[in-house]
């Protein structure tokens, strides 16, 4: 419980010693988040189940189009700075930044394939995200 100090002598005490706390103030967690977490992964994994045919489709016309992997590993930075590894479907020629280095993509980039603008477009490249959704790394909605 706070108390105010030098309330007893009717002078004002300064700001920082205004109040006086006995114990320290511990912010619990809300359930709200983990059963949040827990509908997203579930979510995540009926529309990672749903549009797994689609996903493979994609994976296979960029294996049909391009040589190299069909999947791209990104690292992020997640909660409390954990980095992880995101999957996404290659819409740029493999190898593409090992020749230019890494540069953010422009309007008419090069190094994006005729495949990987449609998948870019229609953002089906980043589908394969679900699994980090699944795996509890990532939500469906958020800041990016």
């Amino acid at each position: 419980m706070a108390t105010v100090l030098g309330a007893t002598n009717g002078h004002s005490p300064p700001a920082s010693t205004l109040f006086e706390t006995e114990a320290p103030v511990e912010l619990a967690v809300p359930k709200y988040f983990s059963r949040k977490v827990l509908w997203m992964r579930l979510l995540g994994a009926f529309l990672l189940v749903l549009f797994s045919p689609l996903i493979l489709l994609c994976m296979f016309l960029v294996k049909l189009t391009t040589n190299g992997p069909a999947l791209l590993r990104q690292t992020r930075l997640g909660k409390d700075d954990k980095p992880f590894e995101i999957l996404k479907i290659r819409s740029m020629y493999n190898d593409a930044e090992h020749i230019e280095g890494p540069v953010l993509c422009q309007k008419s980039d090069p190094r994006i394939t005729p495949v990987g603008k449609v998948l870019r477009f229609l953002h089906l490249d980043e589908l394969p995200q679900l699994i980090n959704v699944v795996r509890g790394q990532m939500c469906l909605v958020g800041p990016r």
